[in-house]
């Protein structure tokens, strides 16, 4: 969308005139004038198969220069720009009692002053673009514990008693994990002891997760929580 400019669908331009925008008729000189718009990128399932992450796009900028014997003179001015698309990272987490490799126990649902065992299932998407040195993170409550159990065993999935938080860290998560190949996942197992003032409540047994890369391509930080 543009603000006070046409959008021309037959060939994806937005238009500025002085019919739209009354001060295009006469720019004094030294004059300026500031127009935008904005525009969304299309959804990455959406996106053709072998189309490169970027926009491009061109601004054509026409008028009449008159000049100091009278004349009239046509100018046109043209500037390009590409915007490349960077990953999109996207974590979704799970919990589970009996699905993986991992074994639970403890009574469900779960009773005051009893240890109850649960898996956590992160999985990670991730659309254009690789990702390099992904973490993730998360903190967990005082009633929850981290049981050092974890599968698979080679991924690098830790626990830091000082700060409650479990990491992972993944070399490299590959453009179209997810969506074009398999999620990067991973599971871990909990413990949760419910107190008797829990009782009749319904606790987080995960915090909230952030998860952060670095885009292989543009080489930016590319985040979300």
């Amino acid at each position: 969308a543009g603000s006070n400019g046409f959008f021309r669908s037959v060939d994806n331009t937005i238009l500025w005139d002085k019919r739209s925008l009354e001060k295009l008729g006469a720019l004094e000189p030294g004059e300026s004038l500031t127009m935008d718009f904005r525009f969304t990128p299309l959804n990455y399932q959406s996106v053709p198969s072998g189309a490169a992450p970027e926009i491009k796009l061109k601004v054509k900028i026409t008028g009449e220069r008159i000049l100091s014997s009278g004349a009239v003179e046509n100018i046109t001015s043209t500037e390009g720009r590409t915007i490349k698309l960077a990953a999109n990272l996207t974590l979704s987490p799970k919990l589970v009692r009996s699905q993986g490799t991992i074994e639970n126990s403890g009574p469900i649902p779960p009773r005051a002053e009893k240890e109850t065992t649960y898996t956590v299932v992160w999985s990670l998407s991730n659309t254009f673009n690789t990702a390099n040195n992904v973490e993730v993170k998360a903190t967990l409550p005082s009633y929850v514990k981290w049981t050092s159990v974890k599968s698979p065993t080679t991924e690098n999935v830790s626990f830091n008693p000082v700060t409650n938080e479990v990491v992972w860290k993944v070399s490299q998560v590959v453009a179209g994990a997810g969506y074009k190949s398999a999620t990067k996942d991973v599971m871990f197992q909990i413990s949760f002891l419910p107190s008797v003032s829990q009782v009749g409540e319904s606790p987080e047994l995960l915090g909230p997760v952030s998860v952060k890369g670095v885009d292989k391509v543009t080489g930016t930080t590319v985040s979300s929580f």
